[in-house]
């Protein structure tokens, strides 16, 4: 018959590391409890701030920009060259065009625009035109069935721009 290895003991926990691991528990419960609370203060404290703040950076750009114009554009689709060519210089005085597409980093202008009007122009397609009324209110039109019948005019026409123009002015003034 072979031999059996004789088995070690299974070691029973002692008093003093059942302690310890009770104090280790209790001191991580203790630990979070305090981030938690101090978490909470924060959001009761900063909330508010954050609120006022984003309030008065919001007023100050509709302040800045009131009666403002802005074509948000995009490159794809062979509408750049016709934005190009016929739509910017047929904007009004008031009206400038954003490209949303560019691989640059978004100006302020269109990073407010996206936030302040994500709801809005979800399912919109561009270009659209989001216009700053004098009394600081944001509105979205839709320009891309507006603008689609022209864009096979890729190349400068004066007619095409005339056309743009007149598009442009009836929306932004009804």
């Amino acid at each position: 018959m072979p031999r059996r290895k004789p088995q070690t003991p299974i070691a029973t926990p002692t008093l003093a590391w059942r302690i310890g691991r009770g104090m280790l528990v209790a001191g991580l419960l203790i630990v979070g409890l305090v981030f938690l609370l101090g978490f909470g203060v924060a959001l009761l404290i900063g909330g508010p701030i954050l609120l006022v703040v984003d309030y008065v950076r919001k007023q100050r750009f509709l302040r800045r920009h009131a009666g403002q114009s802005f074509l948000i554009v995009c490159r794809r689709r062979g509408w750049r060259d016709f934005i190009v060519n016929n739509v910017v210089p047929a904007l009004p005085a008031g009206a400038s065009c954003i490209w949303d597409d560019s691989g640059e980093p978004s100006s302020d202008v269109l990073v407010f625009i996206r936030r302040r009007t994500r709801r809005r122009t979800r399912g919109l397609r561009r270009p659209y035109l989001v216009t700053i009324s004098s009394n600081r209110r944001l509105e979205v039109i839709a320009m891309h069935d507006r603008l689609l019948r022209l864009k096979s005019q890729r190349q400068r026409s004066v007619e095409t721009q005339r056309a743009v123009a007149n598009i442009v002015a009836t929306v932004i003034e009804g």
